[in-house]
């Protein structure tokens, strides 16, 4: 399986989600490597792609999946025949998979093949990038060496292991539990495991015998030997990931910087930028596309529909066409405007048979650059293909376009603030026409809050603050002034401060004015972008708080300009 999602490269590293690299084998304090891949038809101005893997490279041409269903109570049994082929385990997960069986999920190393190929695969590894174009003899001449025998490898094992299984002392033929596979699958004289090949049709029982399932599954793992021959094996990267920073961060970072190797590897790169990150699990690896700063805003753009459709009349149990045609509906949409789908996911949270919810979300890039009349265009869109055509439909969906990358800022505020749906709402719409994305602290509340807090200050680029009382400071305020407690949005603040990030604040004077604050805060020069009181429903809210979007705005500009300046000089 292979899914994407958003990320951020930094100078520290890569901005990745835990729950994600877990998928490919990556935890906390894991070691794993980089190998930059070309464009494999030569076009040198198409960015190379970082390839990563917990397994070492010196050994992606040379690996194999396997899928063994063993009885369970057997699995030594099985150790000990890939021991004798010289298969060399590089990551293994066992499961139940029915009352008396088990499914074997093997990822490995051909140590025979290895051992053959390796001296040769060592002088591609020494090559330089520039030698390693796809019409280069050298390296067919070594691709067809390694596919001969590593698919020969993969077709054999399976079998091997099969006659191994026979060979077993506790084998007895038409037993159930007997060898140390699942003789159900392997022995043709018991009864069928689901269905009879022989009972179908005369036309389909070649087909139903090859869908059967196997005691032994074996493959090739071709991409991460593709990398291998291919990209740049002359500087692969060395990273290891941090769980409480949520970073991938290079081993080099200390010496150089993340822009330095970007550099090397002739493609320098503004940061932070954006990046699109897919994950492959079943080939154990991750492809990070790192996206330019200025494509990013000019080419790309994200969009999420949440949709909730209820039906008048009950769906067929089953049907697949509940949401009337919604998804073929939105990329049809995005077609007509010339858009090239990069991510699109869908998730039902709910469906039974007279409703279903749930959300579609994408990654696009546009033919032309985007601008906000674009931008209006595809949410208008993307508005008319969430409109059903059965009239015993209604459906509520809520379009949400943005540009690709848009701008990190990170939301520091009491966790109970009056009023607080009502902020909340037109911050995040100023947010939105500002290109920017609201990254509230009050979600990073966890285990460990220092480190959540400190991550996000980190990835953002830019601080606002919502200086204020809580709720319940509010109302005792009434009969006399209260003491609000501040100490988490001054800690919060004091890390902007320290990370150098662009920071504004706004102050709540209902109860308190700008200059009582002061006695309580302190506040530096030209970082007050607004004040509001909220003694009612105050329809002048985006008045009073769009300034403080625009000097954010414009100290984030600053700070790229300073930092692209810096690096000009150096």
């Amino acid at each position: 399986m292979i899914f994407s999602n958003v990320s951020r490269v930094h100078e520290r590293g890569f901005v990745l989600d835990p729950a994600d690299l877990e998928r490919i084998g990556v935890f906390d304090k894991s070691v794993c490597w980089g190998v930059w891949a070309p464009d494999p038809r030569g076009n040198s101005e198409r960015r190379k792609h970082l390839i990563i893997s917990p397994i070492h490279p010196s050994v992606w041409p040379f690996l194999l999946r396997m899928e063994i269903k063993l009885r369970r109570g057997r699995i030594a049994t099985a150790l000990k025949f890939l021991v004798d082929e010289r298969i060399n385990i590089q990551s293994n997960e066992c499961a139940i998979s029915g009352h008396h069986h088990a499914t074997w999920h093997v990822v490995a190393d051909a140590n025979d093949v290895r051992s053959e190929l390796d001296k040769d695969f060592q002088g591609i590894r020494r090559l330089s990038v520039d030698e390693r174009g796809h019409d280069s003899p050298r390296l067919q001449e070594f691709s067809n060496r390694l596919a001969s025998l590593m698919l020969a490898k993969a077709v054999n094992t399976p079998e091997a292991m099969v006659d191994a299984h026979r060979a077993d002392e506790s084998y007895r033929e038409g037993e159930l539990d007997s060898g140390f596979l699942h003789n159900r699958i392997v022995d043709k004289h018991l009864l069928p495991f689901f269905y009879a090949p022989h009972a179908m049709p005369a036309n389909l029982v070649e087909v139903a015998e090859k869908g059967l399932p196997q005691a032994v599954t074996c493959r090739w793992m071709q991409d991460l030997a593709f990398f291998a021959i291919y990209g740049d094996m002359l500087h692969p990267m060395r990273l290891q990931y941090d769980h409480s920073t949520r970073l991938l961060k290079p081993a080099e970072q200390s010496a150089q910087g993340l822009h330095k190797i970007l550099e090397r590897q002739r493609q320098p790169t503004l940061l932070p930028a954006a990046a699109i990150a897919a994950f492959d699990t079943s080939g154990l690896y991750l492809r990070i596309e790192i996206v330019e700063p200025t494509e990013a805003q000019t080419r790309f753009f994200q969009a999420n529909i949440e949709f909730d459709i209820t039906f008048a009349t009950k769906v067929v149990p089953g049907s697949s066409d509940t949401t009337r045609g919604l998804l073929l509906s939105v990329c049809d949409q995005l077609a007509s405007h010339g858009v090239d789908v990069v991510k699109l996911a869908n998730r039902t949270t709910h469906r039974d048979h007279q409703s279903e919810a749930g959300s579609i979300s994408l990654i696009g890039k546009t033919a032309t650059s985007i601008n906000p009349a674009l931008i209006g265009e595809l949410n208008s869109s993307l508005t008319m293909s969430c409109r059903p055509e059965a009239s015993d439909a209604r459906c509520k969906t809520t379009p949400k376009t943005t540009q690709f990358g848009s701008k990190i800022i990170f939301l520091s505020r009491r966790m109970n603030m009056p009023f607080q749906d009502q902020v909340m709402s037109v911050l995040k719409s100023i947010a939105s026409d500002w290109g920017m994305v609201l990254e509230d602290a009050n979600n990073r509340l966890g285990k460990k809050i220092d480190d959540e807090v400190e991550t996000g200050v980190i990835e953002c680029d830019g601080v606002l603050q919502i200086v204020s009382y809580s709720y319940e400071e509010a109302d005792r305020s009434r009969g006399e002034p209260v003491v609000p407690d501040l100490k988490w949005l001054v800690h919060e603040y004091g890390m902007a401060i320290g990370a150098g990030k662009p920071h504004i604040r706004i102050f709540d004077t209902t109860h308190r004015t700008l200059e009582n604050w002061r006695t309580l805060v302190p506040i530096r020069t030209n970082e007050v972008a607004g004040e509001y009181a909220m003694y009612k429903e105050d329809v002048g809210l985006r008045t009073k708080f769009e300034p403080a979007f625009a000097a954010l705005a414009q100290q984030i500009a600053r700070t790229r300009e300073e930092t692209t300046s810096g690096r000009r000089s150096r």
